[in-house]
């Protein structure tokens, strides 16, 4: 018993020195760190009430413009319509306001009005007094529809008090009455319709008072829209009038008291009598801020709007809006954020700042505490320094390969963005990803929409696509749409598309673009991982999963757009009835062929066919046996043709066949090939019946018998007709370009043998023509009802 004292006493005597020099070095790191935080916080605080502040004073410039706009419009649409109604003869006034005047007139003046209306969408009514107050003309809109009301519904309005104040009004001015609900009847119309109303006095051309037009501005969709802008702001969004009256409020219970005796007492200046003196004191546009939290406001004078307005429209200087006796019109919208808002909005930054302070505080606390243990455990502290520097070594180590891994991405990416051709993304995927991931295999296997089966067709680290065909219920990442990783074996199901099972954890990743999947990324982690410890693999995994995913989604976007480019590219190029080349595209092709057989010094032969009798099929058969026709012979110019031929069509049912290489006896020998299967091979039927088709064909050589492209053409064009009137079904060679000049065009003279205009024919893929054609065409089409392709043929 005596000994425990004795035990105790050493451990005081060296914790007291530690204590004293961590209180040293603690306390002032503390107090910097703790006023720093302070300060930090304070001025953030007021960036974010800046910010709020500068955001909520545009927010309330933007509303308070709309405001005037709607205003604005308002005037604009009265002094139309007035100007309308002053067309009108006095003497014409009692037709056009009968309810049997014809409206099946879309020219009258009732169609008008609800057409108007309809369009502007903002009138409740539209209305037509006369001298005595009495309605002559009401048009009632309501739920996207306009009606004329009956006469027998209409009412007199000469008691009411807009009326009264309308009376006195002269040629040019205005009445204006307060923003309030709409009375029917004696009682507010429900739903509640806030409601503006706008009278002027309607003159003819003779200075003749007709009587006075009212607008019932419908408030709602203006109120709504100010609504619809708020959304986003933290501040509560009002608008009052003069006397201080909610007409839009947070709590729609305190709207529009001045309308209700039991809330006459409800006003924003007695809620806050501070700031109601503020706004009455400030300048049109303003913003302050006091304990009360942050107010901004915009002021609106509905009359001095309307009368500037109806000045800029009316174009005169003449002009007064005038309201209800003394009552002073004045709009007043505010964006008002309470302190509760406020400190809401600045919460995350407390929140932030707090962890930072706890954290440092930590950090403080627990370095004080090293240090003060390194001043009387020298050793003890060089050991813990060296460990904490090995786990900083590792960070960095980390970050630096992270970063080493995202500029590897990111020169991939530039890669992928310059790729013209899928194997070349294939390329790229598979270099870039042995470099990115070293030590793994994997694949890139992609989906093909027509037999449903994911392909591979790029692999690295040895893995040499062990399945090279698979469908989407052979991988779990497919099926369930997400990432699938396995870290070790056994620990998960292994894909039915390995075709061993992976020695080592492994990771798919399914290429998704646009919600819908092109393809599967997979990869098998490095043989070194089967080692390491579980925290460490899950961090490999983790690393691993998001470089493949960013790959992933690059490759996935670069193969959707490529595939996208190339469809748009091959609809731009390809005739759609036949599937071959358009002329367009053959005319580009004939140039580059052209110059290139120029600067080789290699000939370049042209097959230019046409089908026989070929009006005969559409005039005995119809068109769609002759757009039959036309898609068989181009199926057969398409497996005739070699792969560096060119197969077009050149219009209607002449096509054209470009041979790069060949000389005019080889192209000869081809086109009576190309004669020869379309004869005995290429038959349609129209019912029980077969038919048999037959073509003629011209061939013409560069350099033999043409020396431009235009010659080219025309030369076999020529040689074309020569087949024609020697008989059809057979292959005329070309004669020199002198021969064909001296001549009239093949073309021509075939369209003349045949009674048909040149350029003109059949069964097109309902395209428009091109160049100087089109003006033949359409007079061929309108005889044989078909749309022709650019430069369309005649029957042959």
């Amino acid at each position: 018993m005596a000994q425990a004292p004795v035990q105790q006493e050493p451990l005081l005597r060296r914790l007291a020195p530690i204590a004293w020099h961590f209180l040293r070095v603690f306390l002032p790191l503390a107090v910097i760190l703790t006023a720093g935080s302070i300060l930090l916080y304070i001025k953030d605080a007021e960036r974010i009430t800046e910010s709020l502040k500068a955001m909520e004073e545009n927010r309330m410039a933007m509303e308070r413009v709309d405001v005037v706009r709607d205003l604005r419009d308002v005037v604009s649409d009265l002094v139309f319509l007035r100007g309308v109604f002053a067309t009108v003869k006095k003497d014409a006034l009692p037709v056009i306001f009968s309810e049997n005047h014809d409206e099946s007139d879309t020219s009258s003046l009732h169609a008008m009005l609800k057409s108007f209306a309809v369009v502007r969408g903002r009138y409740d009514q539209i209305r037509f007094l006369d001298i005595n107050g009495d309605e002559r003309l009401r048009v009632q809109y309501d739920m996207g529809a306009a009606h004329i009301v009956p006469e027998a519904q209409l009412q007199s309005k000469g008691e009411r008090y807009y009326f009264k104040h309308a009376v006195p009004l002269r040629r040019n001015e205005l009445f204006v009455s307060p923003f309030d609900l709409n009375v029917e009847q004696g009682t507010l119309e429900l739903p509640y319709k806030p409601m503006l109303r706008i009278v002027t006095p309607v003159h003819n051309a003779e200075g003749a008072r007709l009587g006075f037009l009212v607008l019932n501005f419908e408030g709602r969709r203006m109120l709504n829209e100010l609504k619809r802008q708020h959304v986003n702001s933290p501040g509560d969004l009002m608008m009052l009038n003069a006397q201080g009256y909610w007409m839009l409020a947070p709590s729609p219970s305190k709207e529009w008291g001045f309308m209700f005796e039991n809330k006459r007492s409800m006003t924003f200046a007695k809620e806050y009598p501070a700031l109601w003196e503020r706004l009455l004191t400030g300048s049109e546009v303003g913003q302050f801020h006091t304990h009360s939290g942050i107010t901004s406001y915009g002021i609106i004078h509905p009359l001095s709007v309307v009368e500037q307005e109806a000045r800029r429209v009316m174009r005169t200087a003449r002009v007064r809006a005038l309201g209800v006796g003394d009552v002073p019109y004045r709009w007043t919208i505010i964006s008002h954020i309470t302190p509760q808002t406020l400190h809401k909005e600045q919460a995350s930054s407390r929140r932030l700042y707090g962890m930072m302070y706890g954290v440092l505080m930590l950090l403080v606390f627990g370095g004080s505490w090293i240090v003060a243990r390194a001043t009387r455990l020298s050793a003890l502290a060089n050991t813990k320094l060296s460990a904490i520097n090995r786990d900083l070594n590792n960070a960095v180590e980390r970050l630096e390969r992270r970063n080493r891994a995202t500029v590897r991405i990111n020169t991939m990416v530039d890669f992928l963005q310059a790729c013209r051709t899928e194997k070349e993304i294939y390329r790229i995927v598979a270099s870039n990803a042995s470099s990115l991931l070293p030590g793994t295999a994997g694949s890139l296997n992609i989906y093909d929409d027509e037999s449903s089966l994911l392909e591979c067709v790029a692999s690295w680290g040895g893995d040499q696509c062990s399945r090279p065909l698979f469908s989407r219920e052979g991988c779990w990442a497919l099926r369930r749409g997400q990432v699938h990783v396995v870290e070790r074996p056994g620990e998960g199901p292994v894909c039915p598309h390995f075709a061993n099972e992976p020695e080592t954890g492994f990771i798919c990743v399914p290429l998704i673009a646009h919600g819908k999947v092109t393809g599967l990324l997979t990869s098998r982690f490095a043989f070194d991982t089967t080692s390491m410890e579980p925290e460490r693999l899950h961090r490999y995994a983790t690393g691993m999963e998001q470089h493949l995913v960013a790959i992933s989604e690059h490759v996935a976007l670069t193969l959707s757009n490529l595939r996208l480019r190339e469809s748009l590219r091959e609809q731009s190029i390809r005739d759609q009835l036949t599937g071959l080349y358009n002329r367009r595209h053959m005319e580009e092709s004939l140039a580059r062929e052209f110059s290139r057989a120029q600067r080789h010094e290699q000939p370049l032969s042209v097959i230019m066919l046409d089908v026989d009798h070929f009006k005969n099929f559409n005039d005995t058969y119809g068109h769609e046996l002759g757009d039959e026709v036309l898609r068989k012979l181009g199926e057969t110019l398409r497996l005739f043709s070699r792969h560096e031929d060119i197969a077009c069509r050149f219009g209607g049912e002449e096509f054209v066949l470009i041979l790069p290489g060949a000389a005019a006896d080889d192209a000869r020998r081809r086109a009576e090939e190309l004669r020869t299967t379309v004869a005995e091979r290429m038959a349609v039927r129209h019912g029980e019946e077969k038919l048999t088709v037959t073509i003629s064909l011209g061939v013409s050589e560069y350099p033999a018998y043409a020396t431009s492209t235009e010659t080219l053409i025309a030369t076999s064009d020529a040689a074309l007709y020569a087949a024609k009137e020697g008989g059809r079904n057979q292959v005329q060679l070309a004669k020199p370009v002198t021969a064909v000049a001296n001549g009239e065009g093949g073309r021509t003279q075939r369209a003349a043998q045949d009674g048909a205009a040149p350029d003109s024919g059949d069964n097109a893929d309902r395209t428009p023509p091109d160049s100087a054609a089109s003006e033949d065409m359409s007079k061929e089409d309108s005889k044989e009802g078909n749309d022709a392709p650019e430069g369309e043929r005649g029957e042959s």
